[in-house]
């Protein structure tokens, strides 16, 4: 718990931002706290993005992967990216959206499966790797084969980059990182997805998803 009182805390403190009626500030020696204009205080937290993780808290569930503020059609669309993990219409393929390489089969990480199901235009490209070459696929605006296009796919998006897609200070690895290091199935980021769109998605339940060998 705090040792700061709000009134020390606007006092001593740099003021940052405001979120809701939080005003967030900075202060020296301490760290980041959020003040309520009635005078709740949140922190000290050592960033202000998880200031503003504490303030998503207060009002309910919060999802760690997906925008607190997704539209109905959006949630529909995420749903569907759902179904088309659990589908078994697509091979999972590590460190490109899209790629074939040693034959014809299409492999797939789950955010390129996410690109399919948005129905994004896609571009061939000839893809270099240890002196390897292999066709990979570039969807819509994305300036590679491993980049979601910014802003696409209702996800959260830390450092502006869509390959850190998912990524949040709670300690829940990125869905890139799931996906090519080995660490789930598509039937695994499905089920962690669909608990994260319901705003249900505890650390615990994050874990047993992970440990259930999919």
């Amino acid at each position: 718990m705090s040792k700061l009182s709000a009134d020390t805390i606007r006092e001593g403190g740099e003021q940052l931002s405001r979120l809701d009626e939080f005003t967030k500030y900075d202060v020296p020696g301490w760290g980041v706290y959020a003040v309520s204009d009635s005078g709740q205080v949140l922190g000290p937290c050592s960033s202000e993005s998880t200031v503003d993780y504490l303030v998503a808290r207060l009002r309910g569930p919060i999802r760690h992967y997906f925008r607190n503020d997704l539209t109905e059609a959006e949630v529909a669309e995420e749903r569907k990216w759902i179904a088309a993990l659990r589908s078994g219409d697509y091979k999972q393929g590590r460190g490109r959206l899209c790629k074939v390489a040693g034959g014809s089969t299409r492999s797939h990480c789950c955010l390129g499966v996410r690109c399919e199901v948005g129905g994004l235009p896609v571009e061939q490209i000839f893809t270099d790797v240890e002196r390897r070459m292999y066709l990979a696929y570039r969807y819509g605006a994305s300036v590679n084969s491993v980049s979601l296009p910014q802003g696409f796919g209702g996800l959260r998006v830390p450092r502006g980059d869509p390959r850190y897609a998912g990524h949040h200070p709670a300690g829940f690895r990125s869905l890139t990182g799931l996906n090519d290091d080995g660490l789930a199935t598509f039937a695994q980021v499905a089920d962690i997805l669909e608990l994260d769109l319901a705003g249900e998605l505890t650390k615990e339940a994050y874990n047993g998803i992970l440990g259930s060998g999919g």
